[in-house]
């Protein structure tokens, strides 16, 4: 099987935390975003992937080859960025055998679903969710799980079935035809080069893909969702107990503690993720993610995100800061 993964988007809706970081290093529960994503394939044989990234990206494409040791991994570079279609052909072009299923992830969601029988099946299927704004997402409609049609961002939408981002084709040529077809052609919806435009041309030549239905979908593409993923993901994490005294500092569960943190006189949680090497000293602190390296003194914190590096010393109740930066002493 080969995967396309789609991540060059700069993510300005969760600036400044992208400035440094791309979008799909960004982390969650202590792990970044797309390790939850690529933890659904790491069982399967995958022969090939190829990560579309901007330049500047490029550790994107050396965290996959980690996870993937003994597959191919390739970066392909979108120069311009002109729609998820134009995104994937970027890709598609490239993979000189194209015999074969194709698998595409976005590279910023986290999902639940069921597909592991349809991909040893091989099985044509994109995973489905039901949304409440269905005009902000590329919808299907289905007959007896079979997908009929399907509209990117309809004005009008004819179900409230949102695909969330991934997308399992047997046929890997006959995508990359109807990509073809609609860069060639100019067809553009919103301004940009669309995947559902090239699918719903596969589905007028009879293509029959199944909707597979999340169990669960975070599209983490805002600092709020980001806070959101935080809070599911921690829930999952096996803790035997509700509160633990770490030391003189009060740990209420559910909370991710990396490697060398060091916490003083502090009360850390619920729904707190903190990095390797951070240091947290006289704090309160709940419902905040906190990367690595990090120090905080003498604050109260919650709904925050802090990236590499920062420093924070004061009083305060909510901040969102990019990497190295310094509150300190203001």
């Amino acid at each position: 099987m080969k995967v396309i993964i789609p991540a060059a988007g700069r993510g300005t809706r969760l600036y400044p935390h992208t400035l440094y970081t791309p979008k799909p290093l960004l982390k969650v529960a202590g792990k970044p975003i797309l390790f939850y994503i690529l933890q659904k394939i790491q069982d399967f044989d995958v022969e090939s992937i190829y990560v579309v990234i901007s330049h500047g990206y490029e550790n994107v494409i050396d965290f996959v080859r980690k996870f993937f040791p003994r597959s191919e991994v390739k970066g392909v570079y979108q120069d311009r960025r002109l729609g998820l279609g134009h995104a994937v052909y970027q890709a598609i072009k490239k993979i000189k055998n194209l015999d074969g299923d194709l698998l595409i992830l976005l590279s910023d969601t986290i999902f639940e679903a069921d597909f592991e029988e349809f991909l040893k099946t091989r099985e044509d299927f994109l995973v489905v969710k039901e949304v409440e704004n269905p005009k902000h997402y590329g919808i299907v409609v289905v007959d007896d799980d079979y997908i009929v049609d399907l509209e990117e961002k309809p004005d009008h939408p004819k179900s409230n079935l949102a695909i969330i981002g991934v997308y399992y084709i047997s046929d890997a040529q006959r995508l990359k035809s109807s990509l073809e077809y609609i860069i060639n052609h100019n067809v553009k919806t919103r301004g940009e080069f669309q995947l559902t435009d090239a699918l719903k041309i596969m589905l007028n030549e009879g293509w029959k893909p199944k909707a597979i239905r999340a169990k669960e979908w975070i599209d983490c593409g805002t600092a709020s969702s980001l806070l959101k993923a935080n809070r599911k993901l921690l829930n999952r994490i096996d803790n035997s107990e509700k509160v633990e005294v770490n030391g003189d500092s009060i740990v209420i569960h559910p909370v991710y503690i990396g490697n060398n943190v060091k916490l003083r006189r502090s009360v850390i949680g619920p729904y707190v993720s903190i990095g390797d090497w951070s240091q947290i000293i006289s704090s309160v602190i709940h419902d905040t993610i906190i990367d690595e390296n990090v120090k905080i003194s003498n604050y109260i914190l919650e709904n925050s995100i802090l990236s590499y590096g920062t420093i924070l010393e004061g009083d305060s109740k909510s901040v969102s800061l990019s990497a190295f930066s310094n509150m300190s002493g203001l």
